[in-house]
C-alpha cells in the first residue's frame, strides 16, 4: 500500500494524475513491530536438561569434554 501511495504522489508530481486530498485517509500506512512467534533453530539443537543421578545431561557432557 505504501508503494501505491508513493507511486500516486510521483504521478501527481509529474502531472499525470490530479491531486485528491485525503485520498489515503482511512488506510494504515505505518509499520507494526510483530512479536516473533517462531522458535529459533538453536533451541532444537541444545541438549535436553534432563536430570539423571543429580547432574544434568549437559553438565555430564561438559565434564567429559573437560577431561579430554
Amino acid at each position: 500500500m505504501r508503494m501505491l501511495r508513493a507511486t500516486y504522489f510521483s504521478t501527481v508530481d509529474d502531472g499525470l494524475a490530479s491531486y485528491r486530498s485525503r485520498l489515503f485517509k482511512g488506510i494504515y500506512m505505518g509499520t507494526k513491530v510483530a512479536v516473533k512467534r517462531a522458535v529459533d533453530e538453536e533451541v532444537f539443537q541444545r541438549p535436553a536438561l534432563e536430570k539423571t543421578r543429580g547432574r544434568t545431561r549437559m553438565a555430564r557432557r561438559c565434564a567429559r569434554e573437560a577431561e579430554r
